[in-house]
C-alpha cells in the first residue's frame, strides 16, 4: 500500500467512504451516503447516536426521528386506557403485524382505521401523526 492510500485517523474520528489524508481528532468525515441512507432505515453517525428509519444523526449522542417501538408502545397506553377490548385487540393484533418483516398492507390498513379513529378522540394527534409517518 502506498502512502498517499493510507489515512490516519484521530482519536473518536468518525469516517464514512473513500478518506485520502489525516483526520483530526474527534472529526467526522463523510465522503458519500449513497447506498447508505433509505426510507427504510436510519443512518446514526456518532458514540450512542440513534436514527429512526428515514433519519440521519450526527454526532455522540444524536438523535433523529422516533422510535417505532415507542411509539407502539405510548399508543398500547392511549388504547388500554380506553377499556375498549375490541379496540385493544385490534391494536395488538395491528402491532403484530407491521412487527413482521413483510406485513400485508391490507390487513394493516384495515386494522389501522379503528384505532386511529379511536385514538383521535383520546387526544393523540400528534402520536397518531408519528405512527403513520413511521408505518405507512
Amino acid at each position: 500500500m502506498s502512502d498517499e492510500s493510507k489515512s490516519a485517523i484521530g482519536d473518536e474520528a468518525v469516517v464514512i467512504g473513500s478518506v485520502k489524508g489525516a483526520v483530526g481528532k474527534g472529526a467526522v468525515v463523510i465522503n458519500s451516503l449513497e447506498g447508505l441512507a433509505n426510507k427504510n432505515a436510519g443512518l446514526a453517525i456518532g458514540n450512542d447516536a440513534y436514527a429512526a428509519p428515514g433519519s440521519i444523526a450526527i454526532g455522540s449522542g444524536a438523535r433523529a426521528g422516533n422510535d417505532p417501538a415507542e411509539l407502539l408502545s405510548k399508543l398500547n397506553e392511549v388504547i388500554c386506557k380506553t377499556g375498549d377490548i375490541d379496540l385493544i385487540r385490534a391494536y395488538q393484533e395491528f402491532s403484530a403485524e407491521v412487527n413482521k418483516k413483510a406485513p400485508d398492507e391490507e390487513k394493516k390498513n384495515s386494522l389501522w382505521d379503528p384505532i386511529k379513529n379511536a385514538a383521535a378522540l383520546n387526544g393523540a394527534s400528534q402520536l397518531l401523526q408519528q405512527i403513520t409517518s413511521a408505518f405507512f
